[in-house]
């Protein structure tokens, strides 16, 4: 059986505890199919000054991975890295996002008119301000009920809560660029270039590291 290559990509970078990892698109957009995943619309492989991303280039269009195979989470920690470009944030917009519906089986991290955020459909929490551009953005959750939650901006926490219910519960689709319960695709010209998911909570200096590695300092 053919080991699925963003398995193997985050693995190799950041250890067994990366459950899913892109650093880099090329060549993937061709073997998206045979990788458990599916794309609506169109989206394409770009050059930018970090190396190839993954553009949406028509709009409402985004991609979907089978979450149960490419992270085999439901009531436990877990950890997202990931790196866009917007070029506006004018509107809502869903970065990455898993779950069935528009409850505590959702989780996502969002754009909303500038402002980012992360966390349960119903209990998320607000991070700082962000213009239209590039950003790294990630959100760090404990997995049970009463646990932590946390968002980063450009690689320092911006806002934290405490979960109000259970982390996911339900198996979805791993949504890039839109939700995967609502419909908030993000804007023609945006692109996600590293994506990153672990299945136990990091530390602020890991989300710092990793921000400094893919950008540079602080």
């Amino acid at each position: 059986m053919e080991t699925p290559i963003f398995l193997n990509r985050g693995r190799q970078l950041f250890g067994s505890d990366c459950i899913f990892g892109i650093v880099d698109w090329a060549g993937i957009l061709g073997s998206l199919d045979r990788n458990g995943a599916t794309v609506t619309g169109t989206l394409e492989e770009v050059d930018t000054p970090y190396g190839t991303g993954l553009q949406v280039a028509a709009a409402n269009s985004h991609i979907d991975f089978n979450w149960p195979l490419v992270a085999p989470l439901l009531t436990q920690a877990r950890s997202i890295f990931a790196r866009f470009y917007l070029p506006s944030v004018s509107s809502m917009y869903g970065l990455v996002g898993w779950g069935a519906a528009a409850n505590q089986n959702a989780s996502f991290i969002y754009n909303n008119s500038g402002q980012y955020g992360g966390g349960l459909a119903n209990d998320a929490d607000a991070g700082g301000t962000l213009s239209s551009g590039w950003f790294t953005i990630g959100w760090t959750n404990a997995g049970v009920n009463g646990g932590a939650n946390i968002v980063y901006g450009q690689g320092s926490p911006a806002a934290s809560g405490t979960n109000g219910s259970d982390a996911i519960t339900t198996y979805s689709a791993l949504r890039i660029l839109n939700f995967a319960h609502a419909d908030f695709p993000c804007p023609v010209g945006s692109i996600v270039k590293e994506l990153l998911a672990f299945n136990r909570v990091l530390a602020d200096d890991e989300v710092e590291g990793l921000h400094e590695e893919f950008v540079g300092a602080l």
